[in-house]
């Protein structure tokens, strides 16, 4: 395997402009920080979050990684939030497990894995353009535990996903994780700092959601705005 990569997440122009990496993600918790003063991904509409990523892609080069969440409802509202972001600029597409509304605070709550495989599979119906990414991101994996991490990651490259991403993710939960599992092409996220990821995660997994990142590039208590 190759040596890990490090996606920063990040969220207003400045930042991704001056970012050296070759592709960020633009997490939907940073996006409602900016726009609305609040980390809680659940607070943003897909039209609000579409529009932010259109500006995003008119400042950089860099594959930007779009924040499906849990695709704003079923399968059917899931493949028309994947088309909205594909028109967008995604370079990559994460949908996560959650219920809906999706959020950043506190436990994720996983839909079930039947549940999970139709979204999956409703949105690699809608992407038309097979150079866009699709990210199956398992954020309740420590309420369904290691066997069912196992199942739905094959059922993930089952429904057609290119890459799964282990969200919600501590250094106490990641010891948890068998040895074949590193072995299984995953992405994670993680809170660490960047250093720490790289002590910790080099050359274990394909790619490292930094979502720390932001807030380490921030001054202390302050707010960024609309930087656009």
């Amino acid at each position: 395997m190759t040596e890990t990569e490090l996606i920063p997440a990040l969220a207003n122009a400045p930042m991704i402009q001056a970012t050296t990496q070759p592709r960020l993600f633009l997490a939907g918790s940073l996006v409602a920080q900016q726009l609305l003063g609040s980390q809680d991904a659940e607070l943003l509409a897909l039209s609000e979050y579409a529009q932010y990523l259109r500006y995003m892609s008119l400042v950089t080069d860099r594959d930007i990684w779009a924040d499906a969440q849990s695709g704003f409802g079923n399968a059917l509202n899931t493949y028309y939030t994947v088309q909205e972001l594909a028109r967008s600029g995604a370079a990559g597409i994460v949908l996560n497990d959650q219920r809906y509304p999706a959020h950043s605070q506190g436990q994720a709550q996983p839909v079930s894995p039947v549940e999970f495989f139709g979204k999956l599979r409703a949105a690699k119906d809608a992407l038309r353009d097979e150079s866009i990414t699709l990210i199956a991101e398992l954020d309740g994996w420590t309420t369904y535990g290691l066997s069912g991490l196992q199942e739905r990651t094959t059922q993930a490259y089952k429904a057609g996903a290119d890459l799964v991403l282990l969200g919600h993710c501590t250094e106490l939960a990641l010891d948890q994780l068998p040895a074949s599992m590193w072995q299984a092409g995953l992405a994670i996220q993680h809170t660490a700092t960047s250093q720490t990821v790289t002590q910790l995660l080099k050359n274990k997994f394909k790619a490292v959601l930094d979502l720390d990142y932001f807030q380490q590039l921030q001054p202390k208590n302050q707010l960024v705005g609309r930087q656009l």
